[in-house]
């Protein structure tokens, strides 16, 4: 068995009680912050909608089926562990979102567990107990705790291999049952989301450099045997993800253009957001402030860099490459991996980057009890311990502050103005509006759900008028929902002005809000004869 490596300097702040005590302490206090942040309301993320659609076509009979298009097909987007999950509260409590709200709550507090027995493992207990604490009441964490996405199964079952995983790394895991576990917790997290390929390559990895080829390659064997019913199905059907990364990275340089890009958003937009939201969430490229956010979240990279080094020295690699390979954790070999694929990939944001925020706030401590530590030589008045505590308690702060702010939020129902107008157009389209006729809709998703069941097609970007007017013809619609909601501030008339300059006749308007972020829907009319009116003149 390896020797634990702790942090130079732990943390003896959280000391009491003993660590069962702890756990059920930090476990209720989660479950009392995540249910007081559930509503009613379905978030705009599409990927909740998504979910919801998937879980009632499981429930009704319809099999793994997406019922929002035009005509239903086999979903070809999500893997189907959390559809699956949410299938039997659908069916036992059918419209009820508060329900199936509270599958996410439950994996979310379940995580905490894994999380803090995978931390005491590879750092000091103080310090394992701080950065549960901060993970479990982090704002980020709480949002997620209510959304109906993967992120708070994915947490669970990530923890858990990797848990699984630490205990193989340290000579621990003999026992049959063990190994079982671990490979079924892979399984989960494949069956998750795909993002699960990283864990199943680090288990192959930590495998594969300490034990013998037979054991490797019968791993292979069993996680190839595990996954191919996702893949066969995906060669059968389409696997959408792949289509998109095909689309948006058709060569090495474009893949190049898009590591670059989301190192940089790492820096200046997800790494500040993940940690200290909504603090800093506000502050986007456009504000004053913007260029402070850049450094502030390069200094946090940098930090977390220092401190991911000292973690590869602590498991003594430092004898060259092939030491590196031989004795780094597991924990250290899936952060490369999972960032690594979020940095090829054509585009990601802070949710994406959940799993590994525990990793970062234990990174970003040890790096700054390194970079104190080095000063401490020279100045024996800094305690680094007390340094230590000082950050963990300021970072507890902040997550207390934007987590009851997210409570107060959702307690109040508080919508900001591009969303209250979404909403009322919903609501008009879910009276106005009948079964068999389609909408064209960015959030058409989230429509399908709120309207009780009126089907439409996603907007495109749009282009050429004369190119979206006859897309607009071809998709049989007899509506068109244009929206304000974030990220993207200009789907409304800003995108779409010109189409409804050049072909107006064509649109009816029906409805729209009078707030400052207006959400409007249109009559779509005279195209089904293929009379296209000529273009407006300039």
């Amino acid at each position: 068995m390896r020797k634990i490596q702790p942090l130079p300097h732990d943390l003896s702040l959280i000391s009491y009680p003993n660590p069962r005590r702890f756990l059920i302490i930090v476990m209720a206090l989660a479950t009392v912050i995540y249910a007081l942040s559930i509503n009613g309301f379905l978030e705009i993320a599409d990927d909740n909608a998504h979910f919801v659609i998937l879980a009632r076509a499981l429930a009704s009979g319809k099999g793994y089926t997406f019922t929002a298009d035009p005509t239903d097909h086999p979903d070809v987007q999500y893997p189907p562990l959390f559809p699956v999950m949410l299938a039997p509260v659908a069916y036992l409590a059918p419209g009820n979102l508060v329900a199936l709200k509270c599958v996410s709550l439950f994996f979310m507090v379940s995580a905490i567990w894994p999380l803090y027995a995978l931390l005491r493992r590879s750092t000091g207990e103080g310090w394992a107990r701080a950065v549960t604490v901060l993970w479990a009441v982090s704002p980020s964490v709480v949002v997620f705790s209510h959304m109906i996405m993967v992120e708070a199964l994915y947490c669970a079952v990530s923890f858990t291999a990797l848990c699984l995983m630490e205990k193989e790394y340290d000579g621990e895991l003999r026992a049959p049952t063990h190994w079982v576990l671990m490979i079924f917790f892979l399984a989960a997290a494949f069956y998750t989301r795909l993002l699960g390929v990283s864990l199943l390559l680090t288990a192959l990895f930590v495998i594969g450099t300490r034990r013998s080829a037979w054991l490797t390659t019968g791993l292979i064997v069993i996680l190839g045997v595990v996954t191919a019913p996702w893949f066969i199905r995906g060669a059968q059907v389409g696997m959408r993800y792949a289509d998109e990364f095909r689309y948006y990275t058709p060569d090495v340089s474009s893949m190049a253009e898009w590591v670059g890009s989301n190192i940089f958003h790492l820096l200046d937009r997800d790494l500040p957001d993940l940690l200290f939201y909504p603090i800093l969430t506000p502050i986007t490229a456009e504000s004053k402030w913007w260029a402070m956010k850049l450094l502030f979240g390069t200094a946090l990279a940098i930090f977390i860099i220092i401190g991911f080094i000292s973690r590869l020295r602590g498991a003594g690699c430092t004898g060259g490459f092939w030491s590196l390979l031989r004795n780094i954790r597991p924990i250290e070999m899936y952060v490369l991996i999972y960032l690594g694929m979020c940095m090829g990939w054509n585009r990601y944001f802070p949710r994406h980057y959940m799993p590994l925020m525990a990793f970062f706030w234990l990174y970003l401590f040890l790096g700054i009890d390194n970079v104190l530590g080095r000063v401490a030589v020279k100045s024996s008045s800094i305690r680094m311990e007390k340094a230590g505590a000082a950050l963990f308690l300021a970072a507890l702060l902040a997550a207390g502050a934007g987590s009851a702010r997210e409570i107060y939020k959702r307690r109040t129902n508080f919508q900001i103005p591009s969303i209250a107008s979404l909403v009322q157009a919903a609501d008009w389209v879910r009276s106005n509006v009948r079964k068999e006729e389609l909408i064209l809709s960015r959030r058409w998703r989230w429509t399908y759900v709120m309207t009780g069941g009126i089907r439409g097609i996603g907007l495109w970007d749009p282009g050429e008028p004369e190119h979206d007017i006859a897309l607009v013809r071809s998709s049989g619609a007899r509506y068109l929902l244009l929206d304000d909601t974030p990220p993207f501030y200009d789907t409304g008339q800003g995108r779409w002005d010109r189409l409804l300059a050049y072909y107006g006749k064509h649109f009816q308007p029906v409805f729209s809000t009078t707030s400052g972020s207006p959400a409007m829907v249109y009559r779509i009319h005279g195209l089904e004869t293929g009379a296209i009116l000529p273009p407006a003149k300039k």
